[in-house]
């Protein structure tokens, strides 16, 4: 691969780099067979830039403010993980182990995959499937960045996740509403489960480093915007669907929580989001 001294920015076009196959962008390579960068953009990390991470500055895309690296993942009937297809999306589709057996290939690094056309076909959303309290909690778990267990809240008011911290002896876990997550279609979104848990982790963090006393003792107005601060600033955010978007500001407006304002840099274009 070439110097990165020798990289020229370049916003909108490629050139097809004959050593590895691969689209050059002029600031990083970009694998059109799994439709995903392979490095974060140079750009986030200049300068002025140094206090932001690569999502808050252009989603870790020169290109287009979204990365095209959500793929359909599949899992079987009882919750266990498969492998993703080749598209551009962010579904949860369940298929079966069979099925997935006789559809699914091999990429040349030997890593399976199906192909979107096979795998839309052979499959249903999450929220469409029958399946047990179990096996969506194995889905959840697929996503969960930390190390707590999960647990069904049998809350048919509430969606999402919430963090549980320990109560009388037992240890901290995240509580996840099932029911109403498969109503609003949450559990068919992968970037919606993530960024539902990026927000619990933040509490979790917060809660292991601080202490149970000392945590409690911030007001709960501090500790919900550092949650939705991460939330928002996470790359799963700007996959995630607007109506999931409008419900999660809707809910942060209260504790004082308004998204940040970030100015592009000149040739970085941010394409409008209706919000409300």
């Amino acid at each position: 691969m070439r110097s990165t001294a020798s990289i020229e920015r370049c916003a909108r076009s490629a050139e097809l780099d004959e050593e590895t196959g691969l689209a050059y962008y002029g600031a990083r390579y970009y694998d059109n067979k799994i439709s995903m960068w392979l490095s974060v953009d140079p750009l986030a990390m200049e300068g002025k830039n140094m206090s932001l991470t690569p999502y808050h500055f252009t989603s870790n895309n020169p290109v287009m403010r979204i990365d095209p690296d959500g793929l359909n993942d599949y899992f079987s009937e009882d919750g266990v993980f498969l492998g993703s297809d080749d598209s551009k999306d962010d579904g949860i589709r369940i298929l079966s182990t069979e099925a997935w057996n006789t559809l699914s290939q091999e990429d040349e690094e030997g890593n399976e995959y199906i192909d979107k056309a096979s795998g839309l076909s052979a499959s249903l959303l999450a929220s469409e499937s029958d399946l047990s309290t179990d096996a969506i909690l194995s889905i959840y778990q697929h996503y969960n960045p930390t190390d707590l267990l999960l647990a069904d809240s049998k809350n048919i008011t509430k969606g999402g996740f919430e963090f549980i911290p320990s109560f009388n002896g037992n240890d901290p876990y995240l509580r996840v509403h099932v029911e109403t997550n498969s109503t609003l279609k949450l559990i068919d979104h992968s970037s919606e489960i993530i960024s539902g848990l990026i927000h619990e982790k933040q509490h979790y963090s917060d809660y292991v480093e601080m202490g149970a006393v000392d945590y409690f003792r911030l007001p709960k107005n501090f500790r919900e915007v550092r949650a939705y601060n991460s939330q928002t600033t996470h790359e799963s955010w700007n996959n995630t669907r607007s109506e999931f978007q409008r419900n999660v500001l809707t809910n942060a407006v209260p504790f004082g929580f308004h998204l940040p304002i970030i100015l592009p840099r000149k040739g970085v274009v941010f394409p409008e989001v209706e919000l409300n």
